[in-house]
């Protein structure tokens, strides 16, 4: 009797023995790990990323304590479908042995301005424990060299204040002391108290889309300050738009996913522009005033719409736009406020959706400008 407990007792350890060896080349049965927040360039599912190699991030939830990464492996496909499949025709790293689960580089092929790239990422703690696949993201390249812009830069035909000009002429930063702005501070003050007049410009083009829409992105840069508007419906749920820079140097732009707001037939989109920093009408530091990049607002805008069938149309900012000066907003400034004369109000709830509605005699042919 005894010999044949001390029989089974050895065969049930044999096969705890088993079990465990082959759960070792498997998944943890016991402690479930997932991988959550998958990143690009620190954003979920980012539009215009503007780097040729993009830094990937993801976290890890799980209920072990002192859990550890091992290893990991990021896919990165051209669409969806290839991803599921866990064809990488972009980058397949393989099996990393890494701790690292933050601003991985991206090492595949050569990637285009604007294409959309789909990626997943697995893990392996230090058990030699595999996750299962992360949930698919996705991110858009945004236009990666100057010279790839369809767009130019338009305006309107507002010109620089007098005295703009004026103080545009001194050189950038070049009084900076004390006594040099408690000089030029009445100075200022006396050229500016009379200014009454510096309106937004409405800006605005229709186009026709007849075929059934795949995607539809669209990148912009208003200068000083934009919204963003088509079919009637504003764009984006920023303000102050674009983030304060050296205009002489670099000019940020967003790109938005517009794919729900292209309808069947006459479309419209439009922006409202604004002053901001690019354009100062009341007084500040001197050296703003003198700065070289201040000029009316402009625009720059690309709008890529990818039809079912694999055509693509581009509506771009150029001379064919339109534009009127006389609407509501007839003063605006960052630091002097906005006056809104509703006399003038467009007729539409949302200012930009029956622009097309105004006479054409209040739009003047848009003339491209470029910095």
């Amino acid at each position: 009797m005894e010999k044949q407990i001390n029989h089974r007792i050895r065969l049930i350890f044999s096969a705890l023995i088993l079990l465990s060896v082959q759960f070792s080349y498997g998944s943890n049965p016991i402690t479930k790990f997932h991988i959550i927040d998958l990143k690009c360039e620190s954003f979920n599912n980012p539009l215009g990323i503007g780097v040729a190699k993009p830094r990937l991030g993801w976290n890890i939830e799980s209920s072990q304590r002192n859990w550890m990464q091992s290893s990991y492996q990021i896919i990165v496909a051209s669409d969806s479908m290839k991803l599921s499949q866990n064809i990488g025709d972009l980058w397949n790293s393989g099996r990393v042995k890494s701790n690292q689960n933050l601003y991985i580089e991206y090492a595949g092929i050569h990637l285009k301005s604007r294409q959309m790239c789909w990626w997943k990422v697995k893990v392996w703690d230090n058990k030699g424990f595999s996750s299962t696949w992360s949930a698919p993201q996705c991110w858009t390249m945004g236009i990666l060299a100057r010279d790839e812009w369809r767009a130019k830069w338009i305006s309107s035909d507002i010109q620089l204040k007098e005295y703009q000009k004026y103080l545009r002429g001194f050189t950038d930063f070049g009084m900076e002391s004390v006594n040099e702005i408690r000089k030029w501070e009445p100075i200022i003050r006396k050229m500016t108290d009379t200014v009454e007049n510096a309106p937004a410009v409405y800006l605005r083009k229709s186009f026709d889309s007849q075929k059934k829409v795949q995607k539809a992105f669209v990148s912009v840069c208003g200068l000083g300050l934009y919204e963003l508007y088509m079919n009637g419906q504003r764009i984006g749920k920023n303000y102050l738009d674009p983030a304060f820079s050296d205009y002489q140097k670099t000019v940020y732009y967003s790109t938005y996913d517009v794919t729900q707001n292209i309808q069947h037939g006459e479309n419209s989109i439009g922006t409202i522009l604004g002053n901001g920093w690019y354009n100062l009408i009341i007084p500040h530091l001197l050296r703003y005033y003198a700065a070289d990049y201040i000029a009316p607002p402009k625009l720059l805008l690309e709008l890529n719409i990818t039809y079912t069938d694999g055509s693509v149309k581009t509506i771009s900012s150029d001379r064919t736009w339109k534009y009127m000066t006389n609407g509501p907003i007839q003063f605006n400034c960052l630091l002097g406020g906005e006056t809104y004369d509703a006399n003038k109000e467009i007729q539409v709830g949302i200012v930009m959706a029956l622009m097309i509605r105004i006479g054409k005699q209040h739009y003047l042919l848009m003339h491209p400008k470029v910095d």
